[in-house]
């Protein structure tokens, strides 16, 4: 006597825990990338607001103002300051501070450079009662300055707004784990330019990061002939 069959075969379960393997794995990438993209949109946003705020506070206050950005702490920082001496002017090697290739003694002598214009300035709290912190898996590349054409990859980076409301033409370049974005601060105006890329063949998240620190360098490069 014939019995039927019920249930499923062993092939049928393999196959339905492939799909299903599959299905989670495509969610769980495409999650990643969203959720990357999303804190990459938050540090540039933050700064493009911080941007904003400088620009407004030096001609409130009649005063040079500066975002101050913290490359190498981890994690990474970034807040707005303003100068309490009304007398104060930068000088050559204030604005030179972060070029890449000092000798020892040239080290040493940005370091007491470094301190003396640190206690020129003090916090807006205003803008924030702490420093800004990145987010999770984003880092800040690179400050480039086109009024120094440095382009900074560690240390202290200051962008300088003045109390006529210009400000240090610069790019800031971030990567998270998927993607460089770099947003372009022009001298007088709030229109950021906002731009992202991404590696045709990644890598290692290393080098992934000096491909991106080459293309960041390759389009500022580029940006400063314009």
């Amino acid at each position: 006597m014939n019995h039927e069959q019920s249930g499923f075969s062993l092939i049928e379960i393999l196959v339905a825990l492939f799909l299903v393997t599959i299905v989670i794995t495509t969610f769980t990438v495409s999650d990643s990338a969203f959720s990357n993209r999303s804190r990459l949109d938050q540090a540039l946003d933050n700064l493009e607001r911080a941007a904003r705020f400088s620009k407004d506070e030096a001609v409130l206050r009649n005063a040079i103002v500066r975002i101050l950005i913290n490359l190498d702490e981890d994690p990474q920082t970034f807040t707005v300051q303003f100068t309490t001496n009304k007398d104060f002017l930068l000088t050559e090697e204030m604005l030179s501070i972060g070029e890449e290739g000092l000798g020892l003694s040239e080290q040493e002598e940005e370091e007491k450079e470094i301190n003396d214009l640190n206690k020129q300035f003090s916090d807006v709290e205003e803008f924030t009662e702490e420093p800004f912190e990145l987010p999770i898996n984003i880092k800040i590349l690179a400050v480039g300055n086109a009024l120094t054409k440095n382009f900074q990859l560690g240390g202290q980076a200051s962008l300088f707004v003045y109390p006529t409301g210009e400000r240090d033409s610069s790019v800031i370049y971030l990567m998270s784990d998927d993607e460089m974005a770099y947003v372009e601060l022009p001298k007088f105006t709030n229109q950021f330019e906002r731009s992202y890329r991404q590696l045709d063949n990644p890598q290692t998240l290393e080098e992934d990061e000096e491909e991106y620190i080459k293309m960041a360098q390759d389009h500022f490069g580029r940006w400063l002939k314009d």
